[in-house]
């Protein structure tokens, strides 16, 4: 059992028992009302809000015995003290009444929350598919990955990210496509599997980039298509506008001396080397994949070479962690935590804190999908 899902069980079982005990002492505290106050005075009102609490918060077996147990307590009570009072018997049958009811919304919650329980699912097995778990060691170089999507109940988003280790070297792509949520994962689908045979593939990283680009056309010729066949030809032009994504693919040269970079319109990657912060050049060199042919660019993009050397640190991200905004407005920068962590620092530990700076930095919600992938 993963320690999230653990913590969650915890504060689950936690929960049950404090409604359980909350539940138990609203009906002690009826019954003893009933017992202590003159005989015109009854508390069976008060037995309607275990089985609302209850409905609301419990399992449906926790939920049908508090109904049965406030249920039949008021019954008894009615027909031990005021059987004879009609205004009692009246609240016995409203009892019974929202009894039901809260059953009922029991019901109705828990057949909710299986659908919504479905739907994550099936968007964590997308993930898994889209964006797997990388290894720790990749190569002979550490890795690790760190994803959170904006719309937090799908799991997914926009961004996406992959390593292969392949006969040129250690190659990687973090990227972005345009738009949030699932309607964006045939997308990530398409480019992820392009660059994984690209990267073993390509003889260099322009043509993986080109390659990642024809696979967004393909796509984007697609939707136009089965969108012209829906709406008319007037949605041609949105269509091939809409449809592109950013992308910045690196390569570690074999002998680990010299790192490649191609960048399709997306953030710089930094380097971290020791306690300084670098970004790695080339700058936004090529229009982003899905835009190329229209603004002439087809060639892959010019290969930026840096030298690379034990110890550094590389840091490929997608603009939620650049473009998270204060109250003030004021844009989130990576570079002093990563200065004040260091090169040492563990990936999966820096990746945390950082994404953790990030959020609070916007105070407490990423208006963007993230994507963050470290190389070391």
């Amino acid at each position: 059992m993963r320690p999230q899902q653990l913590t969650t069980g915890r504060r689950t079982a936690g929960l049950r028992v404090r409604v359980w005990v909350t539940c138990l002492l609203i009906i002690v505290g009826g019954v003893a009302y009933d017992l202590f106050t003159p005989p015109g005075y009854t508390a069976t009102f008060v037995l309607t809000v275990p089985p609302a609490i209850a409905a609301i918060s419990m399992r449906r077996i926790d939920a049908v015995i508090i109904t049965l147990l406030s249920v039949g307590t008021a019954t008894a009570m009615v027909f031990l003290w005021h059987w004879h009072d009609g205004e009692a018997m009246l609240e016995l049958y409203l009892q019974y009444l929202l009894a039901a009811i809260s059953l009922y919304v029991c019901w109705e919650r828990y057949r909710r929350e299986s659908e919504l329980q479905t739907a994550r699912t099936i968007a964590e097995t997308a993930q898994r598919a889209v964006l797997p778990t990388l290894p720790p060691r990749l190569g002979g170089m550490r890795v690790s990955a760190r994803y959170s999507a904006a719309y937090s109940p799908a799991r997914i988003g926009g961004d996406f990210y992959a390593v292969e280790d392949s006969p040129f070297g250690l190659r990687a792509v973090v990227g972005d496509v345009r738009g949030k949520g699932l309607g964006t994962i045939d997308t990530v689908a398409a480019l992820t599997g392009t660059f994984r045979e690209a990267a073993h593939h390509a003889r260099d990283l322009a043509q993986a980039a080109r390659w990642m680009e024809a696979a967004q056309l393909r796509l984007a010729s697609t939707r136009r298509r089965a969108a012209e066949a829906e709406d008319g030809e007037g949605a041609e032009s949105e269509y091939e506008l809409e449809s592109f994504a950013t992308a910045v693919l690196v390569e570690l040269t074999e002998d680990r001396r010299e790192l490649r970079v191609v960048n399709c319109g997306h953030p710089q990657p930094l380097r971290l080397r020791g306690e300084t912060v670098e970004p790695i050049a080339p700058a936004f060199s090529r229009a982003p994949l899905g835009l190329g042919p229209l603004v002439g660019d087809t060639s892959g993009g010019p290969i930026g070479v840096v030298p690379w050397t034990p110890g550094d640190v590389l840091l490929l991200f997608t603009d939620g962690l650049v473009e998270a905004r204060d109250s003030a407005g004021e844009f989130y920068d990576p570079r002093p935590l990563l200065a004040r962590r260091g090169a040492d620092a563990p990936l999966d530990l820096l990746l945390r804190h950082l994404g953790e700076d990030a959020r609070r930095h916007s105070g407490g919600r990423l208006g963007d999908d993230l994507a963050l992938l470290a190389i070391a």
